[in-house]
Formats: C-alpha cells, sequence, structure tokens
C-alpha cells in the first residue's frame, strides 16, 4: 500500500515537473521568437529609413536634372564673341526685336569697337551667320566697389599693431553689361537673333538657395584648340547645382540679407572665354550671368555668376541706380567699417616698431587706432604709379660735380647731370620728401590690391640721402619703409623710386606713400635700428653728434646682427647699390 503511494506521488511530481518544463519551454521559445520579431522590427525600420534617405537623394538628383531638350533650345539663344578671328567671350539673348543680348561687363568692356579695323561679330552654329557688334552699356556699379574698397583699403582690426594683416578681398560686384547687335540678315532682312532667354521673376531669384539645380551654356578657350573654336562655334553645357549664395563683400556680424547676397557661387568645369554665360535653372530661365573663376594657392575651383536681377537693373536706368545709391554703397560702406583703414593702421604699426617695440601683450589694431590724439605727427599723399617700363633712368643732377657719361641718356632731365639706370622691368613712381632730423621719421608707402591673394602689392625702393653718389636698393617686400632716427636738426632731402610688378594689380596703379614722425627722447629703444646709409662725403660727420649716434647705431646693429636667424633682417644683410654713371 505505502509502495503504491509513494509510485503515485513520484508520478505526480514527474507530472509537475513535466508540465513546469513545458511551461519554461514555451516561455523560452516565446521569448526567443519576441527577440526575433523585435530584431526584425529593428531591421525593418533601420530599412525603412534607409529607403526614405535613398528616396530622398533620388529627388534631389532627378530635381538636379535639367533635361537636354531645354538646354538644347537654350543653346540656340547662346552665342560667341568673336574679335579679329579669336574667341573673347560669351553672350545670350534677352531682348531679340532690339538686338540685345547680356554678357560680362568686363567683357563687354574688352571689345575694341572705337578701332574702325577691329572686327567684333558674335555667331553660334544655329544660324551660322556672324552678327556684328555695334554697341556696349556696363552696368552703373561695374568698378564702384572697386573705388570703395580702395579708398578704405582694410586692415584687421584684431590683428597685432607689429604685423597688421591686409584683408584681400575680389571685386565681383555688379560684372555684367549689354551688347547690341545688327541682328537684320543683309539678304533676306529678317532677324537672326535666336529667342529670348527669359530671365527668371525676381522673387524666384532672391529665394535662390545652395543646392538649387543649374546649367552654364558657354564657349570656354578650352573646348577646342584656340583659334579654331571661333569657326567651329561649338558650345559647351556644365550641369550642377548652386554651393552658395554670398554677398560680394560680407562679415559674420551682418545679419544674412539675400538682396545684398547677389552672387551665385558654384563649381561647374569653366574656363576663360564662358564669361558672359548664361546661368540656367531647372526650367530654363536665366538666373545669373557667370563671370569669374575664382583662383587661388587653396582654391576649390569656385565660379562667380552675378544673380540675373543686374539684367533687370540694365534695362532700366533709375532702377540701376537707385538699388546702388539706396542699397548696396551703404551696405558695403558698413561692412568695410568693421575693419580699420590702412591709412589709420600703419602710422600706428611703424610708430610702434620703432618708438615701442616688442610690447607684450602685443596691441590690437582696431585699439590703437581707436586713440586720439595720436602720439606722433603723420602727412599721407596718394600717387599713381608710371605706366609700365623696361627700365627707369633717375636723375641725379643735384650731385656736385657731376657730368653725363654717354650720349644715349633717354631721359632729358638727366641731360645737365649724371644718372643713375635702374635696369628692372615694372611700374616706377619717384619722390622726394624732405625730412626734419631733429625727430625720429618713418618714410613709408603702402599698394594696397583688390587683386592680390595677399591684399597688397609688394614694393621694390631704390633711395638715397640728396648728394649721395650711390643709390641704395631695398629688396622687395610688404611695403616700403626706411626709419630715420633723430640726428641733429638738420634738414635733409631725399629721393625714393618704388617699383611694382604691374601684373600684380592691372586695374589700379594708386597707392600711397607717408611719414610718421615724433620727439626723439634720449631713452628711446629705436636707436638700436639701423638707419640709411651714410653720405659718401664727410658732411654728415661734420654735423653735432653725427659721427656719434653713426658709430654707437653700427655698434648696435651689429651686435644684433650677430644673434642667429638675424641674417633675414634687412639691416643685417650686406646693402646693395646702384653706382652713379
Amino acid at each position: 500500500m505505502r509502495n503504491h503511494q509513494n509510485g503515485s506521488v513520484l508520478l505526480r511530481l514527474l507530472a509537475i515537473i513535466g508540465i513546469v518544463g513545458g511551461v519554461i519551454a514555451i516561455f523560452a521559445m516565446e521569448t526567443a521568437r519576441y527577440g526575433e520579431l523585435r530584431r526584425l522590427r529593428d531591421r525593418t525600420t533601420v530599412l525603412e529609413q534607409d529607403v526614405k534617405t535613398a528616396q530622398s537623394k533620388a529627388d534631389a538628383a532627378l530635381s538636379a536634372v535639367i533635361e537636354p531638350e531645354t538646354l538644347a533650345q537654350a543653346q540656340k539663344s547662346v552665342y560667341l564673341i568673336v574679335v579679329n578671328g579669336s574667341a573673347r567671350g560669351t553672350a545670350f539673348v534677352i531682348d531679340r526685336e532690339r538686338g540685345l543680348l547680356a554678357t560680362a561687363a568686363h567683357t563687354a568692356a574688352s571689345l575694341p569697337l572705337d578701332d574702325p579695323a577691329a572686327s567684333v561679330t558674335i555667331l553660334n552654329r544655329a544660324t551660322r551667320k556672324g552678327m556684328r557688334v555695334t554697341s556696349v552699356k556696363l552696368h552703373a556699379g561695374f568698378g564702384a566697389f572697386r573705388e570703395l574698397v580702395e579708398d578704405h583699403q582694410p586692415i584687421r582690426g584684431n590683428s597685432s599693431i607689429y604685423s597688421p594683416q591686409a584683408v584681400p578681398l575680389r571685386d565681383l560686384a555688379f560684372d555684367a553689361g549689354l551688347i547690341t547687335v545688327d541682328a537684320l540678315d543683309p539678304e533676306t532682312n529678317e532677324n537672326m537673333l535666336g529667342p529670348d532667354l527669359k530671365i527668371a521673376a525676381e522673387d524666384k531669384l532672391l529665394a535662390l538657395e545652395a543646392g538649387a539645380p543649374i546649367a552654364v551654356i558657354g564657349y570656354p578657350f578650352d573646348t577646342l584648340d584656340d583659334g579654331f573654336a571661333p569657326d567651329s562655334a561649338i558650345s559647351r553645357v556644365e550641369r550642377g547645382v548652386i554651393a552658395a549664395m554670398t554677398p560680394p563683400l560680407d562679415s559674420v556680424e551682418e545679419n544674412r540679407d539675400p538682396v545684398i547676397a547677389n552672387l551665385i557661387i558654384h563649381r561647374l568645369a569653366t574656363a576663360g572665354g564662358n564669361s558672359g554665360s548664361p546661368v540656367l535653372n531647372a526650367i530654363g530661365e536665366v538666373v545669373g550671368i557667370h563671370t569669374h573663376g575664382i583662383v587661388s594657392p587653396a582654391s576649390n575651383g569656385d565660379g562667380a555668376a552675378q544673380r540675373a536681377e543686374v539684367l533687370y537693373d540694365l534695362l532700366d536706368h533709375d532702377r540701376e541706380e537707385s538699388r546702388l545709391e539706396k542699397t548696396f554703397f551703404p551696405s558695403w560702406k558698413r561692412i568695410l567699417g568693421h575693419w580699420s583703414r590702412a591709412e589709420n593702421a600703419l602710422p600706428w604699426s611703424f610708430y610702434m616698431e620703432y618708438a615701442r617695440p616688442g610690447e607684450e601683450p602685443a596691441p590690437l589694431v582696431r585699439v590703437l587706432t581707436a586713440i586720439d590724439p595720436l602720439p606722433f605727427d603723420r602727412a599721407i599723399e596718394r600717387l599713381n604709379f608710371e605706366p609700365e617700363s623696361e627700365s627707369r633712368v633717375v636723375d641725379a643732377s643735384d650731385v656736385k660735380g657731376a657730368t653725363p657719361t654717354g650720349e644715349n641718356i633717354e631721359n632729358s632731365i638727366t641731360k645737365s647731370g649724371s644718372r643713375f639706370l635702374i635696369k628692372s622691368p615694372g611700374q616706377y613712381a619717384e619722390i622726394w620728401r624732405t625730412v626734419d632730423r631733429s625727430r625720429d621719421h618713418v618714410l613709408f608707402a603702402f599698394d594696397y590690391s583688390l587683386r592680390s591673394t595677399r591684399g597688397f602689392c609688394p614694393l621694390s625702393a631704390y633711395y638715397r640721402k640728396k648728394g649721395e653718389t650711390r643709390l641704395r636698393i631695398m629688396k622687395s617686400r610688404a611695403s616700403f619703409e626706411l626709419y630715420l632716427p633723430a640726428e641733429g636738426h638738420a634738414v635733409e632731402d631725399y629721393q625714393i623710386v618704388l617699383r611694382r610688378n604691374p601684373k600684380c594689380d592691372p586695374l589700379s596703379d594708386e597707392f600711397f606713400v607717408a611719414s610718421v614722425s615724433w620727439p626723439t627722447t634720449t631713452t628711446s629703444p629705436a636707436q638700436t635700428v639701423a638707419y640709411a646709409p651714410i653720405s659718401t662725403s664727410t658732411a654728415t660727420e661734420g654735423e653735432p653728434n653725427g659721427l656719434l649716434n653713426h658709430l654707437r647705431t653700427s655698434f648696435q646693429s651689429l651686435i644684433k646682427c650677430r644673434k642667429p636667424g638675424s641674417g633675414q633682417n634687412e639691416e643685417c644683410q650686406t646693402p646693395e647699390y646702384i653706382e652713379l654713371e
């Protein structure tokens, strides 16, 4: 009986264990199934997101595709400008009935319409007939930006006063113009121009943003061999998107204004000859005029185009003048005001360099240029370089006893005396300055440039004190500077000849020359800096303290120039001269 009961208990226990095991097994199976379902759901979510992303990218790619038919139709209205058989640029029709085509202002300005012997025509494959260009019109704002910037000559206010940094800018503003052609076929009297390219509405233009699809149609010189392209008149189409919308002049301190941000930056492949090409949107409307390829050591291959409302300006003179005077000029002047002016910053820089060298921390440009009154006197004059020449004759008729040294003297002023001959090509400017040697002086010159990636044109210089028979050579540097520490009470005249490479800025030959002076002190650290060479005569040594000052400065310069790395300093290099002829 007891054995029977024990067996029953064992059976019930085994049954319970079986049931529990089954439940556990079912739970484990359900848990595994739930985990798999969760993984599947997560994977599905990821896949759905990937699909949405891919679809979004596909939609973006499709929206950037401008139909070939649209571009083929537009090509009928895009023309190559040819000057005396050579390709010059691109233009496109905006008013067929009046014979008006749009192009870049710098292209239109280069056309030799005043030369009766020149042939200036347009042509394309649609008509296969050349049409004569009869007149041009440039946007009133073309060149205005350059004038404002060159007047201000911006220097970074947060740069050290000992090494002020010029702000390199480019003149990209309002480079747009119109050309008029004689479009009537002399045989049929029919208009040979293609149809007008529609200019996008102004609200569309103001809404342009990075990523918007665009195309450029033009005649780059690198399409085919130069000289063959005009005969074949083959245009090239490039498609892509807008990289950025930007103003010609910008600052992070300014709020973004879409009206002022009227430059289209893109990375479409363009080359010389594309200037004046139409920039089209997805439906073939003109949204811009390509005008610039931006080249620099760190270039991304960017191109710049004028947003197309400049064409509305060109077709309406009152609108053109109003927008410049009321919108763009005030904005540009305000933005330029964020930077210091070179004429204020550089006098401070040279004063600090020689009167208060090595202050720590170095004062910032914007801090010192706000100080009034100034601790120094300054005089500034704007001058212009002469036209480019292969060499320069420098008059030295002030040298006592000098006589002409040759019969082939080109400059008539040298026929009554001797001369120096500078045998280097470039643009020259000559100045004389009178210096009161009872004060410390710095004579300097600076040539700001919108064309240079550095913001300035380097200057070479040649100088001497009146009566000296050698012309000291100063090698090319960011600015010319001549330090003259106080030495007695003499008044001396200095002859200075400046030279620059005309390729640095062919659009502007203006520069400024200045002098900065301050009362000398016995503790002035500037006395440790070498000054202009002593005359070959003994006149300086006869002046009060002249020889003593010369010996002291020479000794101090000798000590300074023995320091490591001093060989790069001009005062530590062996002077070079041009001898009197």
